[in-house]
């Protein structure tokens, strides 16, 4: 019997290819980083944080708000190729469905933190 390669059986487990799934997993870790960043924007205006603190967090939100951005446009149309040649439909659709709405997500972080970015430096 031969035997076959590790990594060969990984492959055919999972066709994505490694960079859609590295792509793909960076959208949502960057996702929650801005959850998170958001939260702590909130719990800070009310445990008095410092204001170049709070600044800051609102700069690192709008920047990973941009890079999550780039990336969820760049997997919805990577994955809107896939469901146009593969017959991966269903899956497809969920994924297209979750970047939108994290396209969406990311445009709200952006414009809320520059926003207040703007508001609390002054015109």
């Amino acid at each position: 019997m031969k035997e076959e390669n590790v990594f060969i059986r990984q492959l055919k487990k999972h066709p994505l290819s490694f960079l859609y799934r590295l792509i793909k997993n960076l959208v949502f870790a960057l996702f929650f980083f801005c959850l998170v960043l958001a939260f702590m924007y909130i719990v800070g205006n009310y445990q008095s944080f410092q204001f170049e603190s709070q600044k800051l967090i609102l700069k690192t939100i709008s920047f990973s708000s941009i890079a999550l951005l780039i990336f969820s446009i760049l997997i919805l149309f990577e994955t809107g190729i896939r469901f146009a040649t593969k017959g991966e439909k269903i899956k497809s659709l969920v994924v297209m469905a979750v970047m939108i709405f994290n396209i969406f997500f990311s445009v709200v972080c952006m414009s809320f933190s520059n926003f207040v970015y703007y508001l609390s430096e002054g015109f």
